[in-house]
C-alpha cells in the first residue's frame, strides 16, 4: 500500500467520545452559522446527488480547482479526485486527524471544494456570473440544473446555498509551506519589534490584482471600476499622508494589454513591514483573503474590513465595531473612518487589542476550528440517507494501491503458524461479544491468527498486522530449523495468503516493530492481540505502548500463556501480563494459552 496511505490508515482510528474542551456559551454563533448552511438539506442528504454532482465535476480542466469525493469510512478516510483515483491531500487528512483525536466520527461521504474562489462550485449561480462578470471561466450551472448536493468549502458567498463552511487549504496541516501557524509565529516575533506607540498611524495593504476576472474585456472603460483593490489604490493618490497601498502584481490587466497609466508596481512587502503601519484593511480577491483576515485581526493592529458577501467559518463570531471596523463596499467611508482613528487613538488602540485577543483566543491553536469542523460533519453525517460505503470500483482502487497489488510473485497457500485452537475460540468469542470493528495484532507471522481475526469481524471490520517480517530471536536459534526457510519470504508468504483467503479488503499490513508503530501512528482499537517478540520486557513494553491505543472499554489480549518456562519456575509472558495489571489494578483472565483485559476495569468478562 502506499506509504502515504498507509500512514493515514493508522492516524484515524480513534476513540469514541469527545474531549472538545470549548465554552459553547461563547460560541453560539457557530451552531447558527452551521444551521444557516445546512438549512437547504434539511430533507436529508441523497447519495446519488453527490454521485452526479462528482460527474458534473469532470468539466474542470484546472488542477487547482477541483471537487474531491471524501469517504470516512470506520474512522478511516479515502480521497478520491475526479477520476476516482485514491490520492493524497495532506491538508484534508490532517484537519480529519486533528478532529477525530477528540471527536469520534460516524461514517460518512462528502464532497470537498478544494480550490479558488467558490463561484466555480456554487450554485444557483450569482448575478455577476449570470451577466459575464464572473471570474471563473466555466461554472458547473454552465452545464444544466445540477442536484443540490452540499459541497464544504473553506470560503462561500451568501448567494451560493450549497456551499457549507470548513476549514480551508491555506490552514496548517499537510506540506502546505505557507500555513496559517507559520504565519501566527511571525506575527507574533514581530509583535516585539512594532509596539503601538512604535508604528505609523497611516493605512497598509499590498497584494495582486486577483480579485476579478472578466469575460468581455474590450469594451471597458476602466479596469479599477471592478477591482476593489485597484481602486483602492486609486484612492490612496489622493491621501498619501493616510494610506500606503501597493500593487505588486497587475496580472490579467497586463496581460490584456489594459492600461495602468498612472499605476506602478510596488515591491513586496512582508507582513513584518507591513505591522509597522497602525491600520490594516482587509480586501478580498477571488476567495476569501486567507490567512490575511486572521493575521490582520492577530497583529496588534486596527482591522478594517471591506463589506463583501465573502466569508469563511469564523466570520460570525466577530463583532462589527468591537473586534474590526467596517468599510463600506465603495470605500465611502473609508477617510473619515482614517482621520477618527487618528484623532481618537486610545480608542483605535482598544480594538486592535480586542481583535487581537479574539483572534489569539480562537484562531491561533486552531483547536477551535478543529471543534467547528467535527460539528459540521456531524451535522451531515446526521442528514445523511444512504449508509456511507466504498464502491466495488474504489475498492478495486484500493487494492491498486496497496502491498497486495506490489506483490511481484504470489507464493502457493502456507498454512504454516502458531495460531492453537484456544486462541481461535478465545478470539472468536471476544471480538463477537463486544462487536469489535477495529482489530490491531502485533506479531503476524504468516497470517494464521490474522486470517482469522478478518473472518470474525463484519464486513466493514479492518484488522491492522504490525509486524517487520523478519523473525523474532527466537527463530533464529540453531535448533529452530522447522522455521529457518520461511525467513526469506516471510512477508511475501503473508501477503500471498491474505490474496488466496480473499481477505486483502479486511486486512492491512504494516510493516514496522511494534514500538515504533506505537510512537508515532494514532491508533485506536476495539481490541488488540499481543503475539510479537516473547521474552518478558517486550511483551511489557508492548502492553505499556499500546495500551492508550485502546478504545474506552477496548480489549488487551494475548498469546503463548504458558510459552518457555524458565529455570526459575516462572513464564515470561505470565510476568509481564502480571506486573502490567497490578499496576493498573486490572483484573486479567486466561483462556487455554490466551489471556485479556479489559481497559479500565476490574470487571471479568464472561468465563467460556
Amino acid at each position: 500500500m502506499k506509504a502515504w496511505f498507509c500512514k493515514i490508515l493508522f492516524f484515524f482510528l480513534i476513540i469514541n467520545f469527545s474531549l472538545y474542551a470549548i465554552d459553547l456559551s461563547e460560541h453560539e454563533w457557530i451552531r447558527e452559522q452551521i444551521a444557516e448552511d445546512f438549512a437547504p438539506f434539511v430533507k436529508g442528504i441523497q447519495e446519488n446527488d453527490l454521485d452526479e454532482t462528482m460527474e458534473m465535476s469532470k468539466i474542470f480542466s484546472t488542477k487547482d480547482h477541483y471537487l474531491l469525493r471524501v469517504k470516512v469510512i470506520n474512522s478511516i478516510p479515502y480521497i478520491f479526485n475526479k477520476n476516482g483515483k485514491l490520492i493524497d491531500v495532506p491538508i484534508i487528512t490532517y484537519h480529519l486527524h486533528k478532529i477525530m483525536e477528540n471527536q469520534a466520527l460516524p461514517d460518512i461521504d462528502f464532497i470537498y471544494f478544494y480550490g479558488g474562489g467558490p463561484e466555480i462550485a456554487g450554485y444557483p449561480p450569482t448575478n455577476f456570473a449570470k451577466n459575464g462578470t464572473g471570474w471563473a471561466d466555466k461554472h458547473l450551472w454552465d452545464y444544466g440544473q445540477l442536484p443540490l448536493a452540499p459541497i464544504l468549502s473553506g470560503n462561500k458567498t451568501d448567494e451560493l446555498i450549497n456551499l457549507v463552511l470548513f476549514h480551508d487549504r491555506m490552514t496548517s496541516g499537510g506540506n502546505n509551506h505557507y500555513t496559517w501557524s507559520k504565519v501566527a509565529k511571525e506575527v507574533e516575533e514581530t509583535l516585539l519589534k512594532s509596539p503601538w506607540n512604535h508604528k505609523s498611524p497611516m493605512l497598509s495593504w499590498i497584494g495582486q490584482t486577483s480579485d476579478f476576472k472578466l469575460n468581455d474585456w474590450a469594451n471597458i472603460n476602466s479596469w479599477t471600476d471592478y477591482s476593489k483593490r485597484g481602486k483602492l489604490l486609486s484612492i490612496s493618490k489622493n491621501y498619501p499622508d493616510l494610506m500606503n497601498i501597493g500593487i505588486t502584481s497587475y496580472g490579467e490587466v497586463q496581460r490584456r494589454n489594459i492600461s495602468i497609466r498612472n499605476f506602478y508596481t510596488s515591491p513586496y512587502r512582508s507582513i513584518n513591514d507591513q505591522m509597522l503601519y497602525k491600520y490594516q484593511i482587509v480586501l478580498d480577491g477571488f476567495t476569501c483573503t486567507n490567512p490575511g483576515y486572521a493575521w490582520r485581526l492577530l497583529s496588534n493592529c486596527v482591522c478594517l474590513k471591506l463589506d463583501s458577501p465573502k466569508r469563511q467559518w469564523f466570520y460570525k463570531g466577530l463583532q462589527p465595531g468591537v473586534h474590526y471596523l467596517p468599510i463600506k463596499e465603495d470605500f465611502s467611508n473609508l477617510v473619515e473612518t482614517l482621520h477618527y482613528l487618528r484623532d481618537h487613538d486610545d480608542y483605535a488602540y482598544q480594538i486592535s487589542m480586542q481583535g487581537r485577543e479574539w483572534a489569539k483566543k480562537n484562531l491561533v491553536n486552531e483547536e477551535l476550528l478543529h471543534y467547528y469542523c467535527s460539528q459540521v460533519l456531524l451535522k451531515y453525517a446526521s442528514l445523511q440517507t444512504f449508509q456511507p460505503k466504498l464502491t466495488s470500483e474504489e475498492r478495486q482502487e484500493l487494492f491498486s494501491c496497496s502491498e497486495y497489488a506490489k506483490l511481484k510473485n504470489l507464493l502457493p497457500f502456507n498454512p504454516h503458524g502458531f495460531f492453537s485452537n484456544d486462541n481461535a475460540n478465545a478470539l472468536s468469542f471476544l471480538i463477537k461479544k463486544y462487536q469489535c470493528n477495529i482489530v490491531v495484532e502485533l506479531g503476524s507471522w504468516m497470517g494464521s491468527s490474522t486470517r482469522h481475526i478478518a473472518k470474525c469481524l463484519p464486513e466493514n471490520g479492518l484488522v491492522y498486522a504490525i509486524d517487520h517480517w523478519k523473525g523474532n530471536e527466537e527463530h533464529f536459534y540453531p535448533d529452530r530449523t522447522d522455521v529457518h526457510n520461511f525467513l526469506p519470504t516471510l512477508y511475501e508468504q503473508f501477503l500471498s495468503n491474505c490474496i488466496h483467503a480473499r481477505l486483502t479488503h479486511k486486512i492491512i499490513p504494516e510493516r514496522m516493530t511494534t514500538l515504533y508503530a506505537a510512537k508515532c501512528l494514532t491508533v485506536k482499537a476495539d481490541l488488540i492481540f499481543v503475539d510479537a517478540s516473547h521474552d518478558e520486557e517486550s511483551v511489557y513494553n508492548d502492553l505499556v505502548a499500546w495500551y492508550p491505543h485502546l478504545k474506552k472499554s477496548g480489549i488487551l489480549c494475548g498469546d503463548d500463556w504458558y510459552w518457555n518456562k524458565t529455570a526459575n519456575k516462572s513464564y515470561p509472558i505470565q510476568n509481564a501480563v502480571k506486573r502490567f495489571a497490578k499496576e493498573r489494578q486490572l483484573y486479567f483472565e486466561t483462556y487455554g494459552t490466551t489471556f485479556w483485559m479489559l481497559k479500565d476495569t476490574e470487571a471479568k468478562i464472561l468465563s467460556f
